[in-house]
């Protein structure tokens, strides 16, 4: 596996290939503070109502300068062998194409783009980075991308403490080595013929059944994961037992089918906190998150996430 580090003011971010093959970012760091255990590789998947699911990322270059850091990629798509839609019965579509051979059935622009980002809550200031897939492409529509990620404070999620209130899962949870926590609805059969499939709800909305922002922090130090605004994302986190990652799953779903996508995210981590624990001060003045519906992205544009790391600041909402 081939890892470039490239470099964007104080942030850090680790480029894995494979010959000209794009795997993901891996390691991402905030100044000396690292965010991203670069295990599991941050990139995305999508399918289309066309009957095609992304297979292979080609990595064409690395643009630096300016105001952003652009990794230049080309998606190609290759038939799925049970489609999406399903006929007027209600019957799956199996692709009926030659099966002795893969095949590419279409291709688009996917660009990863890094900026850096700077935001303001509870009268402290945050500065990090940004990061989006800029989807082109003439023949490929989309209703969906998936962003896979991980994002762990200090490069392993061991020893953090996570708020996160969704429906199904507890609101605060500290990590052990062995603590398994998912915000997946999941029932409890008692009636061993029904444990075929447990889950209730996979994904939940963000701004909704699932908080709008993602948060986890040990000791001095928080880092926080936030939407620029209001949009249809559906998200699922999971930590398995034993491991070092909080994987982190957001659906960005549009209304209709589009040609062309910007989906951004927003991270934040605050380094140190002279105010001590940032959870304890959090228990005693409530969080208040502000988000501006005015903001609401149109049907071609996902919201961004981005990381922040304030200097000596506690994250307060």
């Amino acid at each position: 596996m081939d890892v470039r580090t490239i470099q964007m003011g104080d942030c850090a971010f680790e480029v894995l290939g494979e010959g000209d093959t794009f795997l993901g970012l891996g390691g991402i760091s905030i100044g000396d503070t690292r965010v991203r255990s670069g295990r599991l590789p941050l990139r995305f998947y999508t399918q289309s109502f066309t009957g095609l699911e992304l297979s292979h990322l080609k990595l064409l270059g690395v643009e630096e300068g300016g105001e952003e850091v652009r990794v230049r990629l080309r998606a190609t798509f290759r038939p799925l062998a049970v489609k999406l839609m399903r006929d007027h019965s209600f019957d799956p579509v199996h692709d009926t194409g030659d099966w002795d051979a893969p095949r590419d059935a279409g291709e688009a622009e996917a660009d990863l783009v890094l900026r850096p980002a700077a935001d303001r809550f509870g009268g402290n200031d945050f500065a990090g980075f940004s990061y989006c897939w800029d989807y082109r492409s003439g023949d490929v529509p989309l209703f969906y991308i998936l962003d896979q990620a991980s994002w762990e404070l200090d490069g392993d999620v061991v020893g953090a403490t996570v708020i996160s209130q969704s429906s199904c899962s507890a609101p605060v949870a500290r990590f052990e080595r062995d603590t398994e926590w998912t915000t997946e609805g999941v029932i409890h059969w008692e009636d061993a013929n029904s444990a075929a499939n447990t889950v209730m709800t996979h994904n939940l909305p963000r701004w909704a059944s699932h908080q709008a922002f993602d948060f986890q922090c040990r000791d001095s130090r928080t880092l926080i994961g936030v939407f620029e605004r209001v949009d249809l994302i559906r998200s699922v986190l999971r930590r398995e037992a034993g491991r070092g990652e909080l994987k982190t799953f957001d659906k960005h779903i549009t209304a209709i089918l589009i040609n062309s996508i910007i989906l951004s995210h927003t991270h934040l981590a605050v380094v140190e906190s002279r105010h001590g624990c940032v959870l304890n001060r959090l228990e005693h003045s409530g969080i208040k998150v502000r988000f501006d519906f005015s903001k609401s992205s149109d049907y071609i544009s996902i919201p961004k996430r981005c990381c922040y790391a304030p200097a000596g600041h506690v994250i307060c909402f």
